[in-house]
């Protein structure tokens, strides 16, 4: 029918055929990209208001009519549309797109992002996932000081840990040792050989932080068991 529908009447007979039975976001979906492929944006617009209003909230929904803003030159509109994805699925990559929707006006917005993800509560432990994605947000942003007190303070995954040490290494050595270290040990529970050659490598890089942290001290290696 879909198939019938687009070589009878191109667009607006395969909008016809979809329109018949739209039961989910997807639907709603499919006819407003199409119509935006045939630069019909405000017609997309109207069906993904539509789609929004009568099934749950859908991000694929939500992006789409932030695109048709952004061409329109209605950035708070766009930036409304992906606020809503951003706090719906707080990532570094909903961030990203609410930056690139929003250009000039993105300040305020990136304010209110953080101080959204600052009041998110934090999981226990400061080896739990924590504020993963807001001291991931600002390592993105070379805002290292930031980074480590949200990630002192609410806890972030361990491999951000690991990329945090790194950077913050650079000039509080003293605060990278114990996260090389940990994960040192995590690798070392592995018992093979990669994970050996990994913790072997943070091990390296531990000995030449306590170096610079005490050039007179000593180091005690790790071993790997068999």
């Amino acid at each position: 029918m879909e198939n019938l529908g687009e070589s009878s009447g191109g667009a607006d007979g395969l909008i016809e055929v979809l329109a018949r039975d739209v039961t989910s976001t997807y639907d709603v979906l499919r006819i407003a990209e199409r119509l935006c492929a045939d630069g019909r944006d405000d017609e997309a617009l109207a069906w993904l208001e539509r789609g929004l209003s009568d099934f749950e909230p859908d991000f694929r929904l939500r992006d789409l009519a932030a695109k048709i803003h952004v061409r329109a030159g209605r950035l708070d509109r766009a930036g409304e549309m992906l606020w809503a994805n951003f706090t719906d699925r707080p990532s570094l990559e909903t961030f990203r797109a609410l930056r690139d929707a929003t250009a000039g006006d993105f300040p305020q917005w990136r304010e209110r992002a953080l101080a959204f993800l600052a009041d998110l509560p934090p999981t226990k432990g400061s080896w739990s996932p924590g504020r993963s994605t807001l001291v991931e947000i600002l390592l993105a942003d070379d805002e290292i000081e930031a980074a480590w007190r949200a990630a002192v303070d609410g806890g972030c995954s361990d491999g951000l840990w690991l990329r945090l040490a790194r950077v913050r290494a650079a000039s509080h050595p003293a605060d990278a040792i114990p996260v090389l270290l940990r994960a040192a040990e995590q690798a070392i529970e592995f018992r093979n050989r990669d994970s050996c050659r990994t913790a072997a490598r943070l091990l390296a890089g531990t000995k030449v932080l306590s170096a610079r942290c005490d050039p007179e001290g000593g180091f005690a290696s790790r071993g790997c068991g068999a």
